[in-house]
């Protein structure tokens, strides 16, 4: 009984300094992980704070590929602090707070989704941007098609949808009987200098023969 109550005594010491030890790296961990967290916090924030305002397609893709790399980040300090939580649930000592993890991971998330529709929307808009007005202006059932598809399409995103696209259909639905009247056999040389210099304020540069349905939307 000597022995075997030495066995259990030397045990249960060393399960109380494994306890503590674990407790002590636990804490250096925490500590390392809240500054990582807090640096990406930092760029995510950086990264994020005008996605919603542009929707221009090449901006875009660039923000896009921006969050999808900051994502895969994340991803890794999710996973690190899971183990945290596992170790500490291993060694029964009590848990750091890390509840701002799964906040982030909402909002990563919903960013993500943003970002991806904004591009698939401007991807698809571009196809009309880059049309010659004087072509376009005969095809506008086109730009009808185009506003039906994505204001249906916008209606399948669970509420994740950004601002500034029903903004912009909205205002393509109701520029959609002005631009009829837009046409090269209707309007003279000085009806297209007072729309194109006068209305919109383009360049002087700009002339019915280079005009292109972009420069509506710019505008």
């Amino acid at each position: 009984w000597t022995t075997l109550n030495l066995a259990i005594s030397q045990f249960s010491d060393l399960i109380v300094h494994k306890k503590e030890f674990a407790s002590k790296s636990i804490a250096k961990e925490s500590d390392a992980f809240r500054e990582k967290l807090s640096s990406f916090r930092k760029l995510w924030k950086s990264a994020t704070s005008h996605i919603f305002n542009d929707l221009a397609s090449d901006e875009l893709e660039v923000i896009s590929s921006n969050i999808n790399s900051l994502s895969k980040d994340f991803s890794l300090l999710e996973s690190e602090a899971r183990l945290i939580l596992e170790t500490c649930h291993e060694f029964q000592i009590q848990a750091p707070d890390l509840e701002v993890v799964n906040v982030l991971k909402d909002e990563v998330k919903s960013v993500q989704q943003r970002s991806h529709h904004l591009l698939e929307y401007s991807l698809s808009l571009d196809e009309l941007r880059n049309k010659k007005w004087t072509s376009f202006q005969s095809n506008l059932s086109d730009l009808d098609d185009f506003v039906y598809k994505w204001s249906h399409v916008v209606k399948d995103w669970d509420d994740i949808v950004p601002d500034p696209i029903v903004h912009q259909l909205k205002l393509l639905e109701s520029s959609i009987p002005a631009l009829r009247h837009c046409r090269v056999d209707l309007f003279r040389e000085d009806h297209w200098v007072e729309l194109l210099q006068g209305k919109l304020r383009l360049p002087g540069s700009v002339r019915v023969d280079n005009l292109h349905f972009s420069h509506f939307i710019q505008s």
